[in-house]
């Protein structure tokens, strides 16, 4: 019997072969991004962030010292702890968040604002007035400006580990977010995305918008203008954005605690490439049990813009498109604010 191999091959359409030739390079593109960045942790891992600081710039953090805080049951825990860093004049923006935050009103949550001192007197007793009335401002004993971002970040975490008691079985607190006051937080995607890594029992890893080879910025005049006296090397380690990050308590107790132990250390004033780049490679480097950055970038919108847009549309309509992000920064108070109605909305009716 003789064999035909003269047969023709299956016939694939113009199309097919573009969407697997998409396919075939999103895989490799995604594979190359990881390996990239797992590159990158290990070399963070291996050097000594520290020797980029400059060494004339100390802090000792037992000097730092909150003026008022939140009173909270010493027998009480909280599945999350939300720290969000305000400046002292952002009145307007706190009671927009603890309204939208009393409508969730989630008892296992607790919402706390960071907040720094004002030149001005007044300012200053508003803010006393204000945790009289609500119970949720830290305030700490330092001027509130950009230079002083690290000790604001600082102390807000060194308050939340400090409520822990020996008495208490479990952590005060199981998660802790820290985020800014211009962040709109999509609260109902923040408890599904909770109770899917609540899984992961044994992980350390801080789930950020994760910030990948980035460098100092030597631009004279800008406000986050760094000099090679303040930061000597070419670029940073892998560190998250300040919009939001998320961690376990046990992964910011190791960070906290490996500074209070050190007594007086080398500052650098951008708190979230000192905090979750400098201090965690710091950590990395010596302990097995390693601090790793989880991206979830995916879940940040960085275009205002577009949730400028979807806030404004057919705002009274409750049949709408709910928001696909867990976290997206705003431009004013007022997009914050109808972000948060219109998002309660759609959710209230559904």
């Amino acid at each position: 019997m003789r064999l035909d191999f003269n047969y023709s091959l299956p016939r694939i359409s113009f199309l097919t072969l573009i969407v697997l030739l998409m396919i075939l390079f999103v895989i490799n593109y995604y594979l190359l991004v990881n390996d990239f960045s797992n590159s990158m942790i290990d070399e963070d891992d291996r050097l000594d962030w520290f020797e980029c600081i400059d060494r004339n710039q100390k802090f000792n953090p037992l000097n730092l010292h909150i003026r008022y805080e939140p009173r909270i049951e010493i027998n009480q825990t909280f599945d999350l702890l939300i720290l969000i860093h305000s400046a002292v004049r952002h009145r307007k923006q706190r009671q927009i968040i603890r309204e939208s935050f009393r409508k969730l009103w989630n008892e296992n949550w607790l919402l706390v604002f960071v907040v720094g001192q004002s030149n001005s007197s007044r300012l200053n007793d508003l803010i006393r007035e204000e945790n009289k009335g609500f119970n949720d401002i830290i305030q700490t004993n330092h001027l509130d400006s950009y230079r002083n971002l690290t000790l604001k970040h600082f102390s807000g975490l060194r308050w939340a580990i400090s409520q822990h008691s020996d008495r208490l079985e479990l952590d005060k607190f199981k998660w802790i977010l820290k985020m800014d006051d211009d962040i709109f937080l999509n609260y109902y995607l923040l408890q599904k995305f909770l109770s899917r890594i609540d899984n992961e029992s044994n992980k350390i890893d801080i789930y950020c918008y994760e910030m990948i080879e980035t460098f100092p910025l030597r631009t004279l005049g800008s406000k986050w203008f760094v000099s090679s006296d303040d930061y000597s090397c070419d670029r940073y380690p892998l560190y998250c954005s300040g919009w939001a990050y998320l961690a376990r308590y046990k992964t910011i107790s190791k960070l906290m605690n490996q500074i209070l132990m050190d007594g007086e250390s080398s500052f650098f004033w951008i708190d979230d490439v000192y905090i979750t780049g400098i201090l965690r490679a710091s950590w990395n480097k010596k302990n097995l049990d390693k601090i790793k950055l989880k991206s979830i970038n995916r879940l940040f919108n960085l275009h205002s813009k577009e949730l400028e847009t979807w806030s404004k549309k057919n705002f009274y309509e409750y049949n709408q498109v709910k928001w696909r992000f867990l976290f997206s920064h705003t431009v004013d108070f007022q997009i914050l604010q109808s972000s948060l109605i219109k998002n309660y909305r759609i959710h209230k009716s559904n």
